[in-house]
Parts: structure tokens; sequence; C-alpha cells
């Protein structure tokens, strides 16, 4: 019962809609729609938050996210013992970026 009501709905609204047409084979062809327009706001947020955050390069992000979660232990040798490489962290956040 529900489809059928919105399928009659459907059909009554065709004639106003302006969303979809004919096409040249006689099949339904949905129009492309316009996109709305953004508001001033959004800019001025857009600018205000890019002032506001500094840029980082994705070294400097390595580096924060090994400082604050110490994910470089994993990168050691199994044994658990220390790794025979001198500054070993620097070189883990390396590798992992290339």
């Amino acid at each position: 019962t529900l489809l059928e009501a919105t399928a009659k709905k459907a059909d009554e609204d065709y004639v106003d809609n302006k969303g979809y047409e004919l096409g040249p084979k006689g099949v339904l062809v949905l129009k492309r729609r316009k996109a709305p327009d953004v508001p001033s706001e959004v800019h001025d947020l857009k600018e205000t938050i890019r002032k506001r955050m500094p840029q980082h390069s994705i070294l400097e992000v390595l580096r924060n996210a090994e400082h604050w979660t110490g994910w470089a232990r994993h990168f050691g040798p199994i044994s658990g013992s220390d790794p025979k490489i001198s500054d070993p962290v620097p070189r883990y956040i390396l590798t992992t970026f290339t």
C-alpha cells in the first residue's frame, strides 16, 4: 500500500518536477543539479583556521606522533636488546617516512 501510494504521488508530481526529463529514446534522464552557493562565512572561517593553524612537515608530524605514543619502540630488535645503530629513533622515523 505504501509503495502504491508513493508511486501514485510520483506520477502526479512528474509534470512539475524539474529534476528529470524524458530523453530522446523515451527513457527517463536525471538532470545535473546545480551545486548550492557557498556562503561567504565559510570562506572567512576557512581563512581564520588557516591563519591559526601552523603548517607542519610530514617529518614533524611523525616526530610528534612518536614522542606522544612511542611507536618507534616496535622497530627495535625482536630480542628486546638495544639496537646496534646509534640514535635509532630518528632513523626509525625516517624509515617510516620513506
